[in-house]
């Protein structure tokens, strides 16, 4: 199953590195943090699609098998 990538523009403004919770369908950020321990606290895991903010200068391709 492939996955709607998220809009960019939502974490453009949040620190590299930092972990970011997602509504379903990544319509909003639902939570930020500088840990997925925080973050676990702050959301119910299930509920939401999590990602972690990657520096800029990296580059990161999907890959669908």
């Amino acid at each position: 199953m492939i996955e709607k990538a998220p809009d960019l523009k939502l974490i453009q403004n949040i620190s590299p590195n930092w972990w970011v919770a997602f509504s379903p369908g990544y319509t909003k950020v639902v939570a930020t943090v500088e840990s997925l321990k925080s973050l676990s606290k702050k959301v119910n895991i299930r509920d939401v699609v999590v990602m972690k903010v990657l520096p800029a200068m990296l580059a990161y391709v999907p890959t669908v098998e």
